[in-house]
């Protein structure tokens, strides 16, 4: 499942506030390209209308990849402050989600933390 959703977004250059579709949850199985644009550092780029300024704007997204029983919720570097309550509020709230207990539930604040997980887990299956 992909889904993009719209957001108001504010240049960090010039200030202005438009609006774009940025994706909020991931499937790795059903479109890999995106999670190449996530390791590539392309995910959620945006260009201001503006004054061409690109940037790349966080906002919360899943990512799911459930040949490897893997759900990520990966949310703004700016939310981190008080983030371990939160963190733990979010994967209660997937527990009851329904999913089955195996599931590896994590939670990550900022994208490039997100990346290095990613990466560290392509590797570790390259090795076996």
């Amino acid at each position: 499942m992909l889904i993009k959703k719209r957001h108001d977004i504010k240049c960090p250059s010039c200030g202005k506030i438009f609006e774009r579709e940025l994706w909020n949850i991931v499937d790795k199985r059903v479109s890999p390209e995106v999670v190449k644009q996530i390791m590539d550092g392309e995910f959620n780029n945006i260009v201001c209308n503006s004054c061409n300024t690109k940037f790349h704007c966080e906002v919360p997204f899943l990512y799911q990849d459930l040949e490897r029983k893997l759900i990520v919720t990966v949310l703004p570097e700016t939310m981190r402050e008080g983030g371990e309550e939160l963190k733990k509020k979010l994967i209660d709230a997937q527990k009851i989600s329904g999913l089955s207990e195996d599931i590896n539930r994590q939670v990550f604040f900022g994208i490039n933390t997100f990346v290095r997980f990613l990466d560290q887990i392509e590797n570790e299956s390259e090795e076996i």
